[in-house]
């Protein structure tokens, strides 16, 4: 009808309708622009209130809140437990100069609002709390039952009140205590037990008495344990803290580095197993188990499986809380507990990007096993040494030598007219890690250092599932 011609035309549409398949208009464009500045913006200049709103955002979601948290932590903000008498019903910002989050009570597992609500409305009104009876007597609700208190004292919002154990040791002559001064107070039998003051300064010494005390801010296994349950994550301290640089040399891979760029790749990770799903497939013809595995380091968590032939080899070491190395290909965007009895197939990107990494498992090894000391990551680093920077050639020859190790390095040298790559010796090898990072940072300016892993690609095997044999 315009005048042009049919091909040109088909042609246009056809690239009017690809588009339409992923694109929108210029006022959602905009729309999406906007939010994208403000977002930033707050991020930048608002960090601790951005963050503690986008958690609270993710409050229903355990895994979402902890990734949440883990990328707090990298960017130097910190996210404490909850406590009984700091912490708000949700995140909220604490400290300022420490740059910190407080964990909401009512994110706390088996806390609802109701309890929460009456624990703030206490506190609002006779102020912070002294010891446990003084909460069972002025926290007025009657969903405050044993359960919720154990989760409280356990989870570590009751620290300011004194040691866990103690507190789990104290709780019922407490409740018994409170309910017992609640109900001659409700018949007005109060005056028999003189003035509430007097009640709690008379009842927590014999509380307490065959109490020990402790440290509250110094834990135990079972307070990491505890934690973990109860706010999804460990906030208090990690496990894996204390071997993170053993860790550190037998990874190749952290678990937030995961994601499609890495699929069909061969990596090493390791970490805490925090579940085991340990069962027989159901068109198997051996009866040969296979199992589906929560992993977790110092940023992250992921989904590994380990199929029959590797489960029976390993499958002494396969128990929660055992820190493990594991070796497997990178898959993104199969279907997760339903990929074993799946036959597999194309997936389009989209649904790639959405769905987490995934680790298939062709090897796993005891963190002491002796055939991971001799192990190396195949590693090389690189240095940038710009034009107004070749005069720190010698304390960047310093920095090596104070960082000795294993990797290769690279040194791209930058003039005027070109960039020189210079591969130094064996005998310049260093060990990567944060600490050469920030040395030559500090030296070359931020940019300047850049580690590359190079990782091999697995071997295409058959879709999970399908005809596959013991």
């Amino acid at each position: 009808a315009n005048g042009v011609d049919e091909e040109p035309a088909i042609e246009l549409f056809n690239l009017m309708a690809h588009f339409a398949g992923y694109g929108f208009n210029k006022a959602h464009a905009m729309a999406y622009g906007l939010i994208s500045y403000q977002t930033a913006y707050l991020k930048a200049n608002h960090p601790l209130e951005y963050i503690a709103a986008l958690l609270n955002s993710r409050g229903g979601d355990f895994d979402k809140l902890k990734q949440t948290i883990l990328d707090a932590h990298a960017h130097g903000l910190v996210v404490h437990k909850p406590d009984i008498n700091r912490s708000a019903a949700g995140f909220s910002v604490g400290d300022v100069d420490t740059r910190e989050i407080l964990f909401g009570l009512q994110h706390v597992k088996n806390v609802g609002e109701s309890v929460t609500e009456a624990l703030i409305a206490a506190r609002d009104e006779g102020g912070p709390f002294t010891s446990l009876l003084d909460l069972c007597l002025r926290a007025e609700s009657r969903d405050l039952n044993h359960r919720v208190l154990e989760s409280l004292i356990q989870c570590g919002a009751l620290d300011p009140l004194g040691d866990r154990h103690a507190l789990l040791r104290q709780l019922d002559g407490a409740m018994d205590h409170a309910a017992a001064v609640k109900r001659e107070r409700d018949v007005g039998q109060a005056s028999l037990f003189g003035d509430e003051v007097d009640i709690i300064g008379t009842l927590v010494p014999h509380l307490a008495a065959a109490d020990a005390p402790s440290d509250p801010g110094r834990g135990d296994e079972s307070w990491l344990a505890w934690e973990r349950d109860l706010l999804g994550m460990y906030l208090s301290d990690h496990p894996l803290r204390r071997i993170a640089a053993t860790l550190q040399e037998r990874v190749d891979t952290s678990i937030n580095e995961l994601g499609p760029h890495l699929d069909g790749l061969v990596v090493q990770v390791g970490g805490c197993i925090r579940d085991v799903r340990a069962f027989v497939p159901r068109k198997s013809t051996t009866g040969q188990r296979m199992a589906f595995l929560q992993i977790e380091d110092l940023t992250g968590a992921c989904e590994v499986v380990v199929f029959n032939r590797v489960f029976e080899e390993v499958a002494e070491l396969l128990r929660p809380d055992a820190v493990v190395i594991i070796r497997g290909k990178v898959e993104v965007g199969r279907s997760g507990a339903n990929g074993a009895a799946a036959a597999g197939g194309a997936v389009d990107d989209d649904e790639r990007d959405a769905e987490p990494a995934k680790i298939r498992a062709d090897a796993i090894f005891a963190i002491d096993d002796a055939r991971l000391v001799a192990w190396r990551a195949n590693t090389t680093v690189h240095f940038r040494l710009a034009p107004h920077h070749h005069h720190l050639v010698g304390p960047l020859h310093q920095a090596i030598a104070e960082h000795r190790g294993d990797a290769r390095v690279f040194v791209h040298v930058e003039s005027a007219e070109s960039i020189d790559d210079v591969a130094l010796d064996d005998g310049f090898a260093v060990e990567p890690g944060p600490g050469l990072e920030r040395t030559v940072e500090a030296l070359l300016g931020p940019g300047a250092y850049r580690v590359e892993t190079r990782r091999e690609r697995a071997l295409e095997r058959e879709p999970w599932g399908v005809g596959r044999r013991g």
